[in-house]
């Protein structure tokens, strides 16, 4: 019995010690005007400010933290009932970031005028009526700019990082490949166009870096161009069929080449009508993987030179195609007469001598950036197309495949600081 007695009055003084403690809150309150500063209904919604919370949590009054967290479902702005429609303006000497993903982790159902930056695109895109766009931004790191031109005979040209400067953005555009010709039959094929390779390299002011061009592949080539373009003959004697392919082009650090675009490889010949006499085009350069070149004709697309990759030259054309070699465009065999591959990281195998009158077009030398470069993105182009034409550092014809019996346009190389 005694036991439960001394059990049952400590269970009253705890009992009672709350009570005063909650009687002299609420008197401390009354005393500060605020009955009703803290406010929890029946159903556990706390008012602050209100004895009618409406929410969750409801805060009559301003409120003041160093950080809010939450599951980011939902953020809305809203007086008396009206969603705001105005203006958000933001005052912050900061910056505002977008959400940033890869082109896998898009939104399932996003709304229009959804805004985000695509990690795999690098680029900023918006979605409108069931489609993502990609925004026309043109991203500069500076106003001072200096373009460099293909110089003949083909030589290397020279970088000094001003004083100060520790930060460049690169773009490159690879040489497109000559247009094959009609020769004896009847079709000359497309030239592949060069490709594209952007980055910002972190740079030494005072260092020199070396600027590499590329030269658009000839018609009727007989030898490497310079950069790397490939040969579209071996025989002086007769020539008359095939294109060379583009040089790659590069900015050099030393050896250690941090940025390249492949060149085009060169179009190839053919007594086909098929693709308008454009089948057996050049592949276009840069990018991982340069394209292949193009055999249609009576579906012998193997004839066609392989793109270079990434860790390997291309392979030449089956039977009697040349490979490429290191950073150049494969060279034709005697006799075989395909169009040369192009030069690149690895350079384009040569397209191959496929049946009488018909020649496959060369292979495209890959693109490459230093895994050092921010901003980083090498893109391939399209036949005898160069990517980017609308970047305003782009100038006309540069890295465009030549048409039947059309050398190929030489390469650019522009820097921004």
């Amino acid at each position: 019995m005694m036991n439960r007695r001394q059990s049952f009055s400590g269970k009253f003084l705890i009992v009672a010690i709350t009570s005063l403690l909650l009687l002299s809150i609420s008197n401390l309150l009354s005393a500060q005007g605020a009955v009703d500063a803290l406010f929890i209904d029946k159903n556990g919604n706390v008012g602050i400010g209100t004895d009618k919370p409406g929410a969750t949590l409801d805060v009559n009054g301003k409120v003041k933290a160093k950080e809010f967290k939450g599951d980011a479902t939902s953020l809305t702005f809203n007086n008396n009932g009206n969603i705001m429609t105005g203006d958000l303006a933001i005052s912050s000497t900061g910056a505002l970031t977008l959400p940033a993903g890869t082109t896998a982790q898009r939104q399932a159902s996003p709304k229009d005028g959804a805004l985000r930056y695509n990690t795999t695109a690098k680029t900023v895109e918006v979605f409108f009526e069931g489609t993502w766009f990609a925004m026309d931004t043109t991203p500069r790191l500076g106003d001072n700019v200096i373009s460099y031109n293909y110089k003949d005979p083909g030589v290397d040209q020279k970088f000094n990082v001003p004083e100060g400067v520790t930060k460049i953005f690169v773009k490159v555009w690879g040489a497109g490949g000559a247009g094959g010709t009609q020769g004896g039959w009847g079709y000359g094929s497309d030239g592949g166009g060069g490709g594209f390779s952007r980055g910002v390299l972190t740079v030494t002011p005072g260092e020199t870096l070396t600027i590499i061009v590329g030269q658009g592949g000839a018609v009727h080539q007989t030898g490497i161009g310079y950069a790397g373009g490939g040969a579209a003959t071996a025989n002086n004697q007769d020539n008359r069929y095939c294109g060379g392919g583009g040089g790659r082009s590069a900015v050099v650090r030393e050896k250690d080449e941090l940025v390249v675009a492949g060149g085009g490889g060169g179009g190839g010949s053919t007594r086909s009508w098929l693709f308008w006499g454009k089948g057996n085009s050049g592949g276009a350069g840069g990018g991982v993987a340069g394209e292949n070149g193009y055999s249609q004709y009576d579906e012998k697309h193997s004839y066609g030179g392989r793109g270079g990759e990434q860790n390997s030259a291309g392979a030449g054309g089956e039977v009697n195609g040349g490979p490429g070699n290191g950073s150049d465009g494969g060279n034709i065999k005697v006799n075989s007469y395909g169009g040369g591959g192009g030069g690149g990281w690895k350079g384009g195998g040569s397209g191959a001598y496929s049946e009488k009158n018909t020649m496959g077009g060369g292979g495209g030398g890959s693109g490459h950036i230093s895994e050092k470069a921010a901003f980083a993105s090498t893109r391939t182009g399209t036949q005898r197309q160069c990517p980017l034409q609308t970047d305003p550092d782009y100038q006309p014809g540069v890295g465009i495949g030549g048409q039947d019996n059309q050398k190929g346009g030489n390469g650019l190389v522009v820097i921004r600081w």
